[in-house]
């Protein structure tokens, strides 16, 4: 018996419900809309159902249904086939009317192009970009004949030599610099006056030809008014020092510290002290300049009124300085030569031969004498002796010359010292002996006479020794053995130097007295310049940011800033009075801008004049009046740079005339300038007098163009600022929002009783901020917006970075290369500087789920995590600290990221 028909099953699918309409609803955050009225599959499912229930609403045939007799449905049936094209045409269309939809949305648009029309419907251009700065030192010729001067103007172009894969780049000075050959290095102040008296027990003498040896005796000579002291001193050692040109006599087995080095301090010098001009001399420039302290503007005020010239003041400083190292107040001498009396080497008067009687036969007094020996005073000595003399050496001594000091000592405390006022060679007969002998006739200390009693008895002839042929020892003043601090702000020069500018950017280099062999360069801008008693103080907008060894600390103050791009003069076209809102697009994108104190941190370089006159860049044509010059600059998506004038109502139409539009603009943008230190050194046309140049530290501060996502976060700052600094969120949204800023946090911060903003900033490229124009455009801008009133500090970040070891099972199904490779990829994006937080800590959980997550991991076991400095443990958590306040002193924020190279996967069996 044949089962019943089935009327309940529909094999042409006919009778079955038509699928309802997709019922849209988008919940917040997501990162896609969903706006398609169907798909493919659904249009030509609800189509084929109709076929069969499609009725006609009016007419001739209305309520029938005409298609009913249409019982195919294969699909290559024209019928069918009709619908099913019709079904694709419907996807298409609901396809790219979903990607219309998302697009008119900032979090779910995927196109450059409609982030930068939407952000342009608030006020807000996508920002374009900024060009890297640098500063850039050159080196004046300080060759013989050379003119030890030159003019660098603003525009000078400097290359780049680029590393391997990569393009030269082009950078220009920002100003005009004059430079000179003594500003190529500039020096702290490394020496200071030397005091000395009878009870020195160091000695520092010019210069490295002393030719000084232990055991040397010397001189010291202290004059005081009529007054003169002296005192012998043997040198116990010698230490010569060649790179300070000066040589050090210890007089004492354990010599002194050197003296603290505490700058001097002097009267503030007069423009017009005596109502007339001072003439340019020794004891003007002793009084004036040496004497008294200037600040810069009022020194070059006097020497502008008293018509002094800079070379003559400088080559007249210079030689008192020389004569102040052989001053007469104190003195030093060594004494060359030794010698004893004339007697010293006589027999003994008893050994002499003698009569019956016992008596010796020689005439004369006992020389030996039973109440003492002779003294070497020739008042002792038989009338032969000549009245004029006053002492007589044993033997000739060539070298001595007139008024040269002789030192006789019989013991440490007994010895004079005399002024030698001429001198002869007599023979004598004496003491049982006969030969040559040096006469010496002398004076006192202060160059009176020596009379008979003025002539000490205690020396002898057999005990005295005289020192003689003296030879002056030019003082040196004492080495400044201070290191330099970190965070100091005033330096005092080696010198007197002129035509210094306050805001002059100066670049400082030495070895780091905290890291023996760790050179470190830092550019300082001057503040302040004062001059103290012949030497340049400088001050600085901020400290010193490392300690240095002073010896080793160097300036160059032949220093200017320049940025990336070069300059392009371009004939833009030909206005037309009859066209609005006539445009022109610039032949060499990109078009460059540059750091500026800006709400957006960067302004245009372009100069456009329409018939040799200037006209003015603005935000917008709205605004303008129908007059007004103006013109607006529009980037599109690929970087190339529009210029739009108005339409005779918002803003002035161009005049009409040939090729009457001409541009001066620089071209080059991005991170593509930050350039390493050390890589421009190539000057395409070297001004004359320079020898060449370098960039001591990487030029910083790029931006490249705005990309999607910052952007996303950026076009609302407009609307939630309005260019005004209110809230914690402001100051964050603005700092986000400045040119070259890539992150930003801000926070409440107590310090002490003061309330203050901390804002913490970091580069685009990731780096700390460390550009201290870069710091000052940025705060000059936040100034203008924010409320004076409220405290605020930016500072940069401190960058940590961590390690970790994992052990990691693999399925076997894997490449466990490939497996590794896609696990280092995964934490290095996790753990970028584009993913974390300032603050933000790092824990063993969050790696591990990280690990876990990648295809083929079938479990980890994770054995190290730590600080890259720390030794290798398994810490639960890494902390990374927020701004704060401790012992006083606001501390850095840090920043918590992988290190990339410090990543060790192992694999284990499962």
């Amino acid at each position: 018996m044949s089962e019943p028909l089935d009327t309940t099953l529909d094999n042409c699918g006919c009778c079955e419900p038509e699928p309802a309409p997709p019922q849209l609803y988008n919940r917040p955050g997501l990162p896609a809309l969903a706006y398609r009225a169907g798909t493919y599959a659904s249009f030509f499912r609800r189509m084929r159902n109709r076929i069969g229930t499609l009725t006609l609403p009016d007419g001739e045939f209305a309520g029938t249904r005409p298609l009913v007799s249409l019982s195919t449905r294969d699909q290559d049936d024209p019928s069918i086939a009709l619908l099913d094209a019709s079904a694709v045409m419907a996807d298409v269309l609901t396809f790219y009317q979903e990607r219309i939809a998302n697009e008119g949305f900032l979090r779910t648009a995927t196109e450059r192009r409609s982030i930068l029309e939407m952000a342009r419907e608030i006020g807000y251009e996508l920002n374009p970009g900024v060009a890297a700065s640098v500063f850039l030192s050159f080196r004046v010729d300080d060759a013989l004949g050379a003119p030890g001067v030159s003019t660098i103007p603003a525009g000078t172009k400097v290359q780049s030599i680029p590393p391997q894969g990569k393009l030269p780049q082009t950078f220009e000075t920002s100003q005009e610099l004059t430079a000179y050959k003594e500003w190529n290095v500039l020096e702290p102040r490394l020496t200071q006056p030397q005091s000395i008296n009878v009870n020195a027990k160091q000695l520092y003498l010019q210069g490295t030809s002393a030719n000084l040896k232990p055991g040397d005796v010397l001189l010291v000579v202290i004059s005081s008014g009529s007054t003169i002291q002296t005192a012998s001193k043997r040198v116990v050692s010698v230490d010569v020092q060649a790179n300070a040109n000066y040589t050090r006599a210890d007089l004492d087995p354990a010599p002194p510290a050197l003296p603290s080095f505490v700058p001097p301090s002097f009267s503030q010098g007069a423009v017009n002290p005596s109502g007339s001009k001072i003439p340019l001399d020794a004891s003007s420039v002793q009084s004036h300049i040496v004497g008294q302290q200037w600040k810069d503007a009022d020194l070059n005020a006097f020497l502008g009124f008293n018509e002094w010239d800079t070379r003559d003041l400088l080559d007249t400083l210079s030689a008192l300085r020389e004569a102040g190292n052989t001053s007469s107040t104190q003195s030093v001498f060594v004494f060359r030569e030794r010698a004893g009396f004339f007697g010293c080497s006589a027999p003994l008067y008893q050994s002499m031969p003698k009569d019956s009687d016992g008596n010796v036969l020689y005439p004369g007094a006992d020389w030996d004498g039973t109440n003492g020996a002779w003294e070497i005073w020739k008042n002792q000595q038989t009338s032969k002796y000549y009245a004029v003399d006053d002492a007589f050496l044993e033997r000739t001594i060539k070298g001595i010359v007139n008024d040269s000091w002789v030192l006789f000592k019989r013991s440490s405390n007994q010895e004079e010292a005399y002024r030698i006022r001429s001198t002869r060679e007599v023979s004598l007969a004496a003491f049982g002996i006969s030969g040559k002998a040096m006469s010496l006739q002398l004076n006192q200390k202060d160059g009176s006479d020596l009379t008979d009693s003025d002539k000490p008895s205690y020396f002898k002839v057999r005990t005295t020794t005289a020192y003689v042929q003296s030879e002056q020892l030019a003082l040196a003043e004492l080495p400044i053995l201070e290191d330099l601090p970190a965070n100091q702000t005033t330096i005092l020069l080696n010198g007197l130097i002129l035509g210094l500018q306050k805001g002059q950017a100066v670049y400082a280099s030495g070895e780091r007295a905290d890291a023996d062999g760790t050179l470190a360069k830092e550019i300082l801008i001057i503040q302040d310049i004062n001059h103290i008693g012949g030497f340049t103080e400088l001050t600085f907008e901020s400290g010193l940011e490392y300690p240095y060894k002073r010896d080793s600390f160097t300036l160059n103050a032949n220093t200017v800033q320049a940025t990336h791009g070069e300059t392009v003069t371009e004939t833009l076209g030909s206005g037309d009075g009859a066209r609005s809102y006539q445009q022109f697009t610039l032949k060499k994108p990109p078009l460059t801008f540059t750091r500026a104190a800006t709400p957006s941190g960067s302004e245009s370089t372009m100069q456009l004049r329409v018939n040799k006159l200037l006209w003015e860049l603005s935000s917008s044509l709205y605004g303008l009046e129908a007059n007004d010059q103006g013109y607006i600059i529009r980037i599109d998506d690929d970087s190339k740079a529009t210029v739009i004038f108005g339409d005779g109502q918002k803003g002035a139409r161009l005049p009409t005339g040939v090729d009457n539009v001409t541009a001066v603009y620089r071209s080059g943008i991005g991170l593509e300038g930050e350039v390493e230190a050390g890589s421009l050194t190539l000057l395409p046309s070297k001004p004359f007098g320079v020898r060449g140049v370098i960039n001591p530290l990487a030029a910083s501060g790029a931006g490249d163009p705005e990309k999607m996502d910052n952007a996303r976060d950026h076009a609302p700052l407009t609307v939630r600022t309005l260019d005004r600094v209110v809230s914690l969120d402001d100051y964050q949204d603005f700092a986000g929002a400045f040119a070259g800023i890539g992150k930003a946090q801000a926070i409440d911060l107590w310090s002490g009783e003061q309330h203050l903003v901390h804002l913490t900033i970091a580069g685009a490229n990731g780096k700390p901020v460390t550009d201290a124009t870069f710091l000052k455009t940025f705060k000059k801008a936040l100034d203008a917006a924010r409320d004076p009133a409220q405290l605020v500090k930016v500072d940069t970040y401190d960058q940590l970075l961590f390690d970790l070891t994992a052990n990691v099972a693999v399925d076997e199904r894997y490449v466990v290369e490939d497996v590794f490779s896609d696990i280092k990829d995964a934490l290095q994006e996790a753990f970028s500087f584009a993913q974390r937080s300032f603050g933000q800590s790092v824990t063993a959980a969050e790696v591990i789920s990280l690990i876990q997550e990648v295809d083929g991991v079938i479990y980890v076991d994770l054995d190290d995590l730590y600080i890259s400095d720390d030794p290798p443990d398994l810490n639960q958590i890494l902390a990374a600290n927020s701004a704060h306040v401790e012992n006083g002193q606001i501390v850095h924020a840090q920043l918590l990221l992988l290190n990339n190279l410090g990543v060790n996967l192992q694999e284990v069996q499962a």
